[in-house]
């Protein structure tokens, strides 16, 4: 699977704290939305993404992304094993190291 093969075609991305629909538009744009969050407050939240996506090999894709809130963010997804590896920086420098799985809606 190649980064083409992944445009349109949206996923679920379970990290256990909560659980995100995540759709490739373009090599350049993602729509990310948290359907279980930490509080009330996040679940809901929709955003359209600036990515950057580099394929590392087939089925295995790194991105990363600025959020509106200021959080970056590094996701490793690996397809061919149902795996997704994040890394969340916080505006305060806080840093988050998440594993989760990625099912394909």
């Amino acid at each position: 699977m190649q980064v083409e093969d992944l445009i349109g075609k949206r996923y679920r991305i379970d990290f256990g704290a909560f659980v995100l629909h995540f759709e490739l538009s373009s090599v350049t744009s993602a729509e990310l939305c948290i359907v279980e969050g930490r509080s009330a407050a996040a679940t809901g939240h929709h955003e359209t993404l600036e990515v950057e996506l580099t394929e590392v090999r087939d089925g295995l894709v790194l991105m990363s992304w600025r959020e509106q809130n200021g959080v970056t963010v590094t996701r490793l997804d690996d397809h061919e094993r149902h795996v997704a590896h994040a890394r969340i920086t916080r505006p305060g420098g806080q840093l988050e190291c998440l594993r989760g799985s990625i099912m394909a809606l």
